[in-house]
């Protein structure tokens, strides 16, 4: 869209957000400029008057973004407001035959062709009135208000206004804003909506079966159509000077303005020049404005001001508002970008890669010392484009960075080629080929600085709800090496042929496959169907330990998106189905409730959902908190078993399936063609700068939109390696988790559980579990760990269990329950041979439902404890403190209910991946 700026501020409406107009809108946007070029102070910014086509601008928007919300107040009381003007509309208001006036010498002396204003009042309603009952509301009828000789009004008929109701209620947000504009102007519902329908780009359609060969309804026929009776009275009697002129002009401006709102342009590609539907914008642009002077750029979808890539790609390099998080969250989590970002993250995905190589050809060239207005980022990214990209700089040639960069192009080409020859490489295809395959092999991650490190491979689970494994191994992967442990992929060796096409069949996981990181399957039609799923080997964990049983009941996946685990869970309880079917004993059609509080990530979690064919057997509950589901509640009765999947510190997480650790490296403004020469002077060298150091970024080497898993919260700043701020982080967090595990042991009839989180924290874990065990309601309503002994095959066998050390909290247990919950908890461990990601993960179980009332007593007899410990007196905070964990369940911090307030607000990586 089109937005409006002064200097380098976006214009904003009245509700703080971006002033944003379709592409197709540039005389608005244009003739919103001008209007703010009139301003002298800022003080005149806020009154409406003085910027009337930005309040007109910000009213469509207003009524856009609450039709956004479902929320039809506003549209209900312009509808109704707009109905009321039919009943006494200017235009159908005709004078009586006779008048008072009438046989008065003279009287009529001043009428041109002695028409009476009833004649002339018909003559101009008539051609509106068919054209609105014939193309716009056609086969109603439109009658007079007033009768020939009467004053009183006549309804219309209770057709004609239901009719008009209906249509004024469909009108697009733009339409119906100008339409209420025309209607306050002219007092005249019809020639508003005549008006509308000749201009609006939604109209169009109409237009063109109408036929265009005639002369167009426009501001001033409407200005005299609505003042047939002002222009028959001032030419009998006279004009009063500054009145009706000036009420005259003021009409024709507000409908020119109306004209402008709803009217579009035809916009070509990537154009020249602005192509217009029709010449005729210059007398609307009169009527609106007359400064002579505008700044209007363009947001995301057009290449009209293609420079605000660059801008923001740089901005995105420097990390110039300092966000935690992958590249990909920080780019496609930040609001109010004017380029895609999609466009915007392979810009800085590719220079990333290039860096190393680009840095030196900036810096032998001395581009930076000869052109001051270029920073490190913008040479950077500009020059990648320049020499490497397959369209060039994508910019006009006349902006000023294309000037800077083009200028010095035959200078940045001989170092680039300099460099390529150099180390070995005959043709840029064979250097690009190098480079990508380096940036494949950075796909490794280290456990700990200056350990051997390990390829992270990139996970697929088979989609068995659209395909099957069989299916897959001879399509998708016909072409590649199947290795016979992951250990074989996983090493540092393997990553030396890029182009190596091997795969391992993962042997704890069902339908999961693991392939070398540099194979891209990002545009395969099986991903792109839903056949294939990217999701990393630990994040299988906890469906697949959940082991969910049609037989016994539905799930609930308590902190769904983007819904890896959901689909999971899906696949597993329809693989089980078809299996009961086959074996003539069909289970029934058990269901998975998706809560998600963000009303946005569910969203992604409705795409994913029904991407990969889930739809039928999952469902979504946008914007509901888990914690606020009543356990009680008749409607969960049927929950055998819930997943809980929590915000964390994120500490375990190495990326997603496809996030390289990459190295940039920016150019240094002090270097110049002479650094290349050895010095041999004794003078003290300046330090570099700031700029040249590399800069490590977490980036997906591709991305996905719909079916890649993404972390809701960022992972912890390196402020977090102060201890005291990442131990008050994590007690936050783990009072938090504790409380949604807590919530989950009060539903009657569950039976298993899972708990997991992507962190390697003890609090967060063996902590939890270890708190969760020896809480009341776990006790009151029987809920154990689930042993290794009667763990599923895949989680018996896997070897990396929990901590025997469980702390501070684990020394008042005895010695079975820390052996049990080391052995029953599961552990992945980052950076090894593994090939996974850090996580935890345990289950809990316990031997049939109970009912509604014994969970209800043992909650009552929980609250009682509490009062009666409240009652005792307050002794401040202690380690000592009492049970509760906020309203969840019980604990052993004394202060968890106020942390976990905080833990909301403050942290963790996601709600769920």
């Amino acid at each position: 869209g089109l937005q409006v700026h002064l200097d380098s501020r976006p214009v904003r409406t009245g509700g703080r957000n971006v002033l944003t107009l379709p592409p197709s809108k540039r005389p608005l946007a244009t003739a919103i400029a001008l209007e703010w070029d009139h301003l002298i102070s800022a003080q005149q910014a806020l009154k409406q008057h003085y910027v009337p086509l930005t309040s007109l601008t910000s009213r469509a928007i207003d009524i856009k973004n609450a039709d956004a919300q479902n929320n039809r107040k506003i549209r209900d009381e312009m509808v109704q407001s707009l109905m009321r003007y039919l009943a006494t509309d200017t235009l159908l208001c005709w004078a009586p035959e006779k008048n008072i006036h009438q046989g008065l010498e003279g009287s009529d002396i001043r009428e041109t062709g002695g028409k009476s204003l009833r004649q002339r009042q018909i003559e101009a309603a008539k051609p509106i009135l068919d054209h609105l009952t014939t193309h716009v509301w056609p086969g109603v009828e439109v009658v007079p208000i007033l009768g020939e000789e009467s004053i009183m009004p006549k309804p219309q008929p209770e057709m004609t206004r239901e009719t008009v109701k209906g249509w004024i209620s469909g009108l697009p947000p733009w339409e119906l804003a100008g339409l209420e504009r025309a209607v306050l102007a002219s007092k005249s519902l019809c020639v508003a909506a005549r008006l509308v329908v000749e201009w609006s780009e939604e109209f169009a359609n109409t237009r063109q079966a109408v036929g265009e060969k005639n002369r167009r309804f426009g501001i001033v026929d409407a200005a005299e159509a609505a003042s047939v009776e002002v222009r028959w009275q001032t030419g009998m009697w006279g004009e009063v000077e500054d009145t009706h002129d000036v009420e005259k002009e003021d009409m024709r401006r507000q409908l020119g303005s109306v004209v402008l709102l709803v009217s579009g342009i035809v916009v070509q590609p990537f154009p020249d020049k602005l192509k217009l539907g029709k010449p005729v914008f210059a007398e609307e642009l009169r009527w609106a404005t007359t400064t002579a002077s505008a700044k209007v750029f363009c947001a995301p979808g057009l290449a009209l001001r293609p420079m605000s890539l660059y801008y923001e790609a740089a901005a995105v390099v420097i990390n110039a508002d300092n966000i935690a998080g992958s590249l990909k969250s920080r780019i496609f989590g930040k609001k109010g970008l004017k380029s895609q970002p999609a466009h915007l993250f392979a810009l800085v995905s590719e220079a990333t890669k290039w860096s190393e190589l680009l840095k030196d050809v900036i810096e032998r060239s001395g581009l930076l010392g000869l052109e001051r207005k270029l920073t490190p980022a913008l040479a950077l990214l500009l020059t990648h484009d320049l020499l490497l990209s397959k369209n060039g700089v994508s910019a006009p040639k006349n902006h000023a960075l294309t000037l800077a960069i083009t200028k010095h192009k035959a200078r940045l080409f001989a170092e680039f080629t300099k460099l390529r020859l150099k180390r070995g490489f005959a043709t840029i295809e064979a250097l690009r080929a190098h480079i990508n395959s380096a940036a494949a092999s950075n796909n490794g991650h280290l456990i700990d600085e200056g350990t051997t490190g390990f390829v992270h491979p990139r996970w697929i689970r088979v989609n068995t709800l659209k395909t099957t494994l069989e299916e897959q191994l001879p399509t998708t992967f016909a072409d590649f090496v199947h290795l016979s442990s992951i250990a074989a992929m996983t090493s540092p060796s393997s990553v030396s042929t890029a182009s190596s096409k091997t795969l391992c069949i993962d042997k704890h996981i069902p339908n999961l496959v693991a392939v070398h990181p540099s194979v891209d399957f990002s545009k395969h039609p099986a991903y792109l169907k839903g056949e294939i799923i990217f999701q990393d080997k630990a994040s299988c964990f906890p469906a697949y330990l959940l082991h969910p049983d049609a037989q016994e009941g539905d799930v609930i996946d308590a902190c769904a998106a983007p819904g890896n685990k959901t689909t999971h869970l899906s696949a597993l309880l329809h693989e089980q189905q078809r299996k009961d079917s086959e074996t003539g004993d069909p289970s029934p059609r058990s269901r998975v409730y998706a809560c998600e509080r963000d009303k946005k990530r569910a969203e992604t979690l409705q795409k994913m959902i029904k991407l990969a064919g889930a739809d039928s057997s999952v469902t979504v509950k946008a914007g509901q908190d888990f914690l606020r589901l009543d356990p009680a509640n008749a409607r969960w009765a049927n929950i055998s078993a819930l997943l809980l999947d929590p915000s964390c510190s994120g500490s375990g997480i190495v990326g997603r399936d496809d996030v390289p650790t990459a190295m940039l490296h920016l150019p240094s403004k002090d270097a110049g063609p002479e650094s290349a020469i050895v010095r041999t002077s004794k003078k003290r060298k300046r330090k570099p700068a700031l700029a040249a150091t590399p800069v490590e970024l977490h980036e997906p080497a591709n991305a996905p939109e719909v079916m890649e898993e993404e972390e809701q919260e960022p992972p912890p700043s390196h402020s977090d390696s102060n201890n005291a701020k990442l131990q008050d982080r994590l007690t936050n967090l783990s009072a938090f988790q504790l409380k949604l595990l807590l919530h989950a042991f009060r539903f009657p009839s569950a039976t298993k559980i899972t708990y997991s989180t992507c962190s390697v924290h003890l609090a967060e874990n063996e902590g939890v579990v270890l708190r969760a065990l020896t809480s009341d309601i776990a006790r009151a309503t029987g809920w154990r760990l689930l042993k290794r002994t009667e763990q599923v095959q895949g989680m018996r066998e896997w070897g990396v269990r929990g901590c025997e050390d469980l702390g501070l909290e684990g020394e008042k247990a005895s010695e079975k329950l820390r052996t049990e919950i080391s052995e029953a908890c599961i552990r992945c461990e980052k950076g090894t041979e593994g090939g996974t990601m850090g996580f935890f993960v345990a289950a809990f179980t316990r031997e049939g439902g109970v009912s509604a009332a014994v969970v209800g007593t043992a909650v009552h007899q929980i609250g009682v404890k509490e009062k009666q410990e409240e009652e005792k007196g307050w002794n401040g905070f202690s380690d000592d403190g009492g049970d509760e964990v906020g309203g969840g369940g019980e604990g052993q911090n004394g202060d968890a209910t106020k942390k976990t307030k905080k833990a909301k607000r403050g942290g963790g990586r996601r709600q769920a991946s």
